[in-house]
């Protein structure tokens, strides 16, 4: 997904999404941690949450991000995983609740 916009929506207070939207078009980030995301910005809007997250992932030198509709129960959630380390630069974060 080198380069392809990926979605996910989680519940964030106020200030973390303050400090996220400060990474808008700033150098690639990178988390610790697996994160599930989708391919369809209609099945992140509809789960829970308050924060809509839109992404680009930077697979320069190895593929990091699998995805999961050939192994999934679950086809039509379009999920994608992204490994640890995965660079990936933050293009729009929208807050979509109080």
């Amino acid at each position: 997904y080198n380069g392809l916009p990926l979605f996910a929506k989680a519940a964030l207070t106020r200030p973390v999404v303050t400090q996220f939207g400060y990474r808008i078009n700033e150098k690639p980030q990178s988390l610790k941690n697996f994160w599930s995301v989708t391919k369809s910005r209609e099945i992140a809007d509809a789960r829970k949450g308050n924060t809509l997250f839109i992404l680009n992932c930077r697979e320069d030198t190895t593929k990091r991000t699998l995805c999961l509709e050939g192994l999934s129960g679950y086809p039509n959630e379009q999920e994608v995983l992204i490994a640890p380390m995965t660079k990936m630069e933050v293009k729009q974060v929208r807050r979509v609740g109080n």
